[in-house]
């Protein structure tokens, strides 16, 4: 990549580490700076995951070689060079890179760059691989799905409340079935239970909240009004 100066060189890759840092993800490492001449830098990174275009044999570089990913991609070229900007984050592109279909992620802009005649003569793009965050991401959301299946699905009495007013988060249909079944959530306790503090149990929250101490009660009585 040729650079007019050292300048523009580290701007850009501030820019770059940006994006990656944002996107939660890491870009290329860059592995060497070289001048070129006449205030031109050249910037080398490490290779990429995947087969390079400088090993494709010539009888093999065809408009084949790209597959399904200029379906994806062409149209957003063009619309580069017509001057208009894309941005996607996280696209779904199916890619063959091992051999194999891969179904990969990436975030990426294209935009066009102008010539001194006001033209646009060539384009911009910012590409970064979010495959692995992504994966990531979705496995952690699986993973809080089951939990909150198991919690609305056990046997006994459960409520998750945030912060010093304790306000309600999650409710089991046994917790709900209790107090009969209000709307809870988003509430605070003072608000949707109002029993809960006349009894005492309101106090307990206040100590445990401020204390981070858990407090472990058994067979303490609790007078419900199913009846709000």
């Amino acid at each position: 990549r040729p650079f007019s100066s050292r300048r523009r060189t580290v701007a850009h890759e501030a820019f770059v580490s940006l994006l990656a840092r944002d996107g939660r993800t890491r870009t290329p490492r860059l592995r060497a700076v070289s001048n070129v001449g006449a205030d031109s830098w050249l910037l080398a990174y490490e290779q990429l995951d995947g087969t390079s275009l400088d090993s494709v044999p010539p009888e093999d570089f065809d408009d084949a070689l790209l597959g399904e990913i200029w379906d994806q991609i062409g149209p957003l070229v063009n619309a580069a060079y017509d001057n208009q900007t894309s941005y996607f984050e996280d696209l779904p592109v199916l890619m063959d890179r091992h051999g194999y279909p891969e179904q990969t992620y990436f975030t990426f802009s294209y935009s066009g760059i102008e010539g001194d005649n006001g033209k646009v003569e060539g384009m911009f793009c910012v590409c970064l691989e979010t495959t692995a965050a992504y994966n990531a991401n979705r496995r952690r959301s699986s993973e809080n799905e089951r939990l909150q299946r198991m919690f609305a699905q056990s046997p006994g009495f459960m409520a998750m409340l945030r912060g010093p007013s304790h306000v309600f988060e999650m409710a089991n249909d046994a917790y709900l079935r209790l107090i009969g079944w209000r709307d809870v959530i988003g509430r605070t306790l003072a608000d949707a239970v109002p029993e809960a503090l006349v009894q005492g149990f309101g106090k307990l929250l206040d100590e445990v909240y401020a204390t981070q101490v858990p407090f472990v009660g058994e067979a303490l009585r609790y007078d419900a009004a199913r009846v709000p």
